[in-house]
């Protein structure tokens, strides 16, 4: 079986020798990336206020105020200050296909659309994330008025090669007062931060369980659980015996200083289980679930120190 050659490391982005040869001889339009006519590309619409870098591919770079459509859209399109935004683009209108011309053939004019662009990434600084790209509310707080980026294609990846992190809240920053680092327009941020994993419909979204947290609670029932077999084992045993005590009672019949001494040994021993059997419902009592049901539900708090340890996250949640 023949082995695949992979190219050195540092050789990935250089063209190997056999590819440029055949780029000297002369190759076919749009091969080894030269110059081509892409078909039945929209025409970018552009506004007054804005720089536009793209190029004929269906690409481009727009700098611009809060807008994401036809010109009355966003914070810039009511004439909003204080909204800068980007929107990268990569494949005009793709989403469309066959229906990016007219039926005679020309072109159709279109800005940034969030919906049937290829892959997009917006960054606003002020505008309503959500509601720009129709995603579900979730759990967190209205995005209406803050700044927002959203990275959106078919399949998108985030690759860390030492590691990836996603952190909702404020950074740790010296000297930013009481509240900390503030939102994009300058507020105190009261709350704390949430994530939501999504996929499809918000509707039942719940909160993801905390491995940590949930091991020990599990370790909790299972000792909880060995305790309570143990109770009922002993208490069995007891009940066996109390049985055996008065099964053993001396006959009525019997008369004398042995009757007194029979009864005397059988009450001695009924009551010594009777003091047993108490202790062990005493246990019973004591290993009922109590406070832990409210552990189980959500974590509840230590009755020495007052920590909590919550099964369920309070800040994480997912379908």
């Amino acid at each position: 079986m023949s082995t695949r050659r992979h190219r050195h490391l540092y050789t990935l982005g250089i063209n190997p020798p056999e590819v440029e040869e055949m780029m000297q001889l002369g190759v076919q339009k749009g091969h080894f990336m030269t110059a081509m006519k892409e078909p039945a590309l929209p025409s970018l619409a552009v506004l007054g206020d804005e720089t536009i870098i793209s190029n004929h591919c269906g690409s481009y770079i727009r700098l611009s105020r809060d807008n994401l459509g036809q010109a009355a859209h966003g914070k810039g399109g009511s004439g909003g200050t204080d909204c800068a935004s980007i929107y990268m683009c990569a494949g005009l209108l793709s989403g469309a296909g066959d229906k990016r011309k007219k039926s005679k053939g020309e072109k159709i004019k279109t800005g940034p659309n969030t919906a049937l662009d290829g892959a997009s990434l917006y960054l606003t600084q002020r505008g309503d994330i959500d509601k720009y790209f129709a995603l579900p509310k979730g759990k967190h707080r209205l995005t209406d008025n803050f700044s927002g980026a959203l990275l959106k294609s078919d399949h998108t990846r985030l690759v860390g090669r030492e590691s990836v992190k996603i952190y909702a809240g404020k950074g740790y920053y010296q000297g930013t007062g009481f509240f900390g680092e503030p939102n994009s327009q300058g507020g105190d941020i009261t709350h704390q931060g949430s994530i939501d994993l999504i996929v499809g419909s918000s509707d039942d979204l719940q909160p993801v369980v905390k491995g940590d947290n949930l091991r020990e609670c599990l370790v909790e029932i299972i000792d909880m659980i060995r305790d309570l077999a143990s109770v009922m084992v002993t208490s069995h045993k007891y009940s066996s015996a109390a049985w055996f005590s008065v099964a053993s009672l001396p006959s009525p019949v019997t008369f004398g200083p042995s009757l007194a001494m029979g009864l005397h040994d059988a009450i001695s021993s009924i009551d010594d289980i009777l003091r047993g059997l108490t202790c062990e419902f005493v246990k019973m009592n004591y290993l009922g679930l109590g406070y832990k049901d409210e552990m189980i539900m959500e974590g509840g708090k230590d009755l020495i120190t007052g920590d909590t340890s919550y099964i369920l996250s309070h800040h994480v949640h997912t379908t």
